[in-house]
């Protein structure tokens, strides 16, 4: 589902911000830039929080207008990441921002508190904990803008 403004409504996790990295994922994947990707990578940039972080709350299903608000939560704020460094964005302002969250909140065993972000059993009102996303998205995360910063030297 597209939004006017070009951010994608999530089915699998909490929510506009999941889905339009994730969206963005899959077009980088398969070579594409859709009329709509521009767009989106404006949307996520938008909503990054000032602190570098991304998040957003169960409520942004019933009221669209709370789509990117929240607390900051690794998950949701590594797959931007992700997302950026699959686009060619390694070195962008929204990257480097989530990178040095992520960095900053890394946990002593190497882990990263979820933030309370939520996955999807049926939206707007079945959600459940999932801790291992907060414990993989940023591996993967960093594992990918770490590879990219690689290749380009």
């Amino acid at each position: 589902q597209v939004a006017p403004s070009a951010a994608m409504w999530g089915r699998r996790s909490t929510n506009y911000v999941w889905a339009t990295a994730h969206a963005l994922l899959g077009a980088a994947a398969v070579g594409g830039h859709p009329a709509w990707a521009d767009a989106a990578t404006r949307w996520l940039a938008e909503h990054q929080a000032s602190d570098g972080s991304y998040g957003e709350g169960p409520e942004s299903y019933a009221d669209p207008s709370l789509a990117g608000v929240g607390s900051g939560m690794a998950a949701p704020t590594a797959l931007v990441l992700e997302a950026a460094v699959a686009q060619g964005r390694s070195r962008s302002s929204t990257a480097t921002r989530a990178a040095a969250w992520l960095l900053a909140h890394q946990r002593d065993d190497g882990g990263w508190p979820d933030g309370g972000h939520l996955q999807v059993i049926v939206p707007p009102d079945t959600f459940y904990r999932y801790p291992g996303a907060a414990r993989f998205q940023p591996l993967e995360a960093l594992a990918a803008l770490r590879a990219a910063v690689v290749e380009e030297r």
